[in-house]
């Protein structure tokens, strides 16, 4: 190997910070954390689940969603810090969601599991949404509006 490459290797290994790693959990990673301050509630699906992969990316757990973060053998001895941090990721959601809605939930095998329920049960744009979505955007008006806060609904909607 030459310098230079030994001194590439070097400096990415210099750039690794814990909280590149998603098993990381800050002393602010609590299971009482909510992801949105909107709370979902069966109807704000697609603003939620933005403000959710939003957070969780921010976090570095959005793997234990997505599916790219594998529950390790249980021999592996980040086996114990998985299943922390998967129950944590979990919780998150659910506490960011409406009392009814987190109770419907309660038995979900993982946050992925979970992730992927709501995704089946509420992440399909239906043709009755569809229908209001282009009725709201057919009657939006400018008015008195500014032009910023005119856009800014037009990108709303």
């Amino acid at each position: 190997m030459s310098a230079d490459t030994n001194s590439q290797s070097a400096d990415q290994d210099s750039l690794y910070s814990p909280l590149d790693d998603p098993f990381f959990l800050s002393p602010t990673d609590q299971p009482g954390l909510k992801l949105s301050e909107t709370l979902f509630d069966g109807s704000n699906f697609r603003q939620w689940q933005r403000d959710i992969i939003q957070a969780l990316l921010s976090k570095n757990k959005i793997g234990f969603i997505s599916g790219e973060c594998l529950l390790p053998d249980k021999s592996d001895k980040r086996y114990n810090a998985w299943i922390r941090c998967d129950i944590l990721v979990s919780r998150w959601i659910k506490n960011s969601m409406v009392k009814n809605l987190h109770d419907s939930f309660q038995y979900t095998q993982s946050s992925k599991h979970l992730w992927s329920e709501l995704l089946e049960r509420f992440g399909q744009l239906n043709v009755l949404e569809l229908y209001e979505l282009k009725k709201e955007l057919a009657n939006i008006k400018q008015e008195n509006a500014s032009l910023l806060d005119y856009y800014g609904k037009i990108k709303g909607l």
